[in-house]
Parts: C-alpha cells; structure tokens; sequence
C-alpha cells in the first residue's frame, strides 16, 4: 500500500477529515455535459426534519396534562421541550422555501450569493469531507481560500466535482 493512502486514511481516522479534489469521472459521467450547475438546498432533507419535528411535538403533547405536569412543576424544562420542536420547524420550513441557488457554477466561474470567481482567478478546487459536521467545496483563487458548505444540497460531490472540471477545461479551450 501507497505511503500517501496510510497518511491520509490515518488523517481520516485522527482527525475526521478528508481532503480530496476535484477530478473528471470518466466512468460515471461520460455522456452528461452541462453549460451550468445549480446547486440548491435539499428539499427530501428538510422533509425528513420536518418529519422528526412534527413527530417530536406529537410524542409531548397528546399526553393528557403531561405537558401541563411539566410546567407546574418546572417550567424551564416546559418551555425546553416546546421550543425545541417549534425552533426545529421553524428552520426546516424556512429553509425548504428558500429556493435561492445556494452555488452555481458555469462557464464564468463559480458563485455564491455573496461571493464569486472566474475561472482564471481559481487556481485549485477540492472538497472537504468530514465525519461530525458537513462537506465544503474549497476554491482556492490567486487572491483567497473560500470554504463552501455543501451538505444538506441536492447534489453529489462526485457529480459536482466532474462538473467543475468540464466548465474549468472548457473556459480554457
């Protein structure tokens, strides 16, 4: 075995993390070529959150006056368990209507909706795969190092990566 694999799996192991760019993927993504690539939040992911919020509020409040025994008794713990389910739902419904494109990448570059780079000012794309939290898209420009959160979209890296390649190569050409 590589000395470069044992390093990066023992990195994986210690840290979490792992890095690995960007690359053309001949073997599943030959016959797709696309001029631009949207990627937006994952709407079956805030469903699933959604779900876990309604079916956590369900479990507290059928009870008949168990809510209310939580409340004489100690309403710190009352006001805990509501809010954790309201604040659940709240984000999840908030995020399932924001259809605002949360990366897009084309033949200019790539783009958040704060931030943007041609593809002569990127120098190296990569993500960042970790185990505890999301992935990050890192675009490495002539200027910045910008980490792009990923998780929770509609779109394989894998795919997003292929992707990224075939507009950087077709800038160029």
């Amino acid at each position: 075995m590589d000395i470069n694999v044992v390093k990066k799996k023992l990195n994986f192991l210690l840290t979490g993390q792992r890095e690995e760019f960007t690359c053309i993927d001949s073997n599943d993504f030959t016959n797709q070529q696309f001029n631009k690539v949207v990627v937006k939040n994952s709407t079956s992911q805030s469903s699933l959150f959604l779900v876990v919020g309604l079916v956590f509020i369900l479990l507290i409040f059928p009870r008949e006056g168990s809510l209310m025994e939580v409340f004489k008794q100690n309403w710190i713990w009352a006001l805990v368990l509501v809010s954790i389910p309201i604040a659940l739902i709240y984000f999840t419904i908030k995020r399932l209507l924001d259809t605002t494109p949360k990366l897009i990448v084309d033949t200019e570059g790539i783009k958040t909706k704060d931030w943007s780079a041609s593809w002569t000012d990127i120098v190296e794309t990569k993500f960042r795969f970790s185990k505890a939290t999301t992935t990050f898209l890192i675009v490495k420009t002539r200027f910045e190092e910008k980490y792009i959160d990923i998780g929770g979209t509609n779109i394989a890296p894998r795919f997003l990566g292929h992707h990224i390649e075939l507009l950087k190569k077709q800038s160029k050409a």
